[in-house]
């Protein structure tokens, strides 16, 4: 009986709401090497399932390039497959420190580009589904924002709230980590 089958018939018989949990492992680089991918999904797999051999956990994975960019996508089935119970293969309290410093690792054994250093950050985050008019919107408003920064005009965050009002924005709402404004 190989492995897959095996699998397969646990997975079937496992009566858990969450039948499996999936997730990505994004990178800025369009591709790497077919051995660096096998050895970082490999290692992914070692700090993911820390104490659990091969045989005891079924993981799939799949690669995308259509967004400029390298994508290992991951889907595992929740489920131990020698003792058929639930398998939780990421609890983020405790489990996103040694993901995180995982990711350090990589990132710096395979010279890759560094999510968290400051000069990678992306000016603007914005949801999928903003209708297109808002998405040029808080494009404008960020673009006009850096210029202002740029000038040396903007200090602390006082500066951006009495910048923002001075263009005629109107504060909804300010938090330790963001600033809203009113729809005009």
């Amino acid at each position: 009986l190989d492995r897959s089958s095996a699998a397969s018939d646990v997975y079937k018989r496992q009566p858990f709401a969450k039948k499996y949990t999936s997730g990505c492992l994004s990178f800025y680089e369009h591709d790497l090497t077919y051995p660096d991918k096998q050895k970082i999904m490999q290692q992914f797999e070692r700090c993911l399932f820390p104490g659990l051999d091969q045989d005891q956990y079924q993981i799939l994975w799949v690669q995308h390039q259509d967004k400029d960019r390298l994508e290992l996508n991951f889907v595992v089935a929740n489920v131990e497959l020698q003792s058929g119970k639930r398998l939780q293969p990421y609890f983020d309290r405790a489990d996103r420190p040694r993901v995180n410093a995982w990711k350090d690792l990589v990132n710096d054994h395979y010279d890759l580009k560094d999510p968290n250093d400051p000069l990678n950050k992306r000016e603007l985050c914005t949801p999928n589904n903003l209708p297109r008019t808002k998405i040029k919107a808080c494009e404008a408003i960020t673009d006009g924002l850096l210029r202002v920064a740029e000038r040396g005009d903007l200090k602390n965050r006082d500066d951006v709230i009495k910048t923002l009002e001075g263009a005629g924005f109107e504060i909804a709402r300010t938090t330790k980590k963001s600033i809203s404004i009113k729809d005009p």
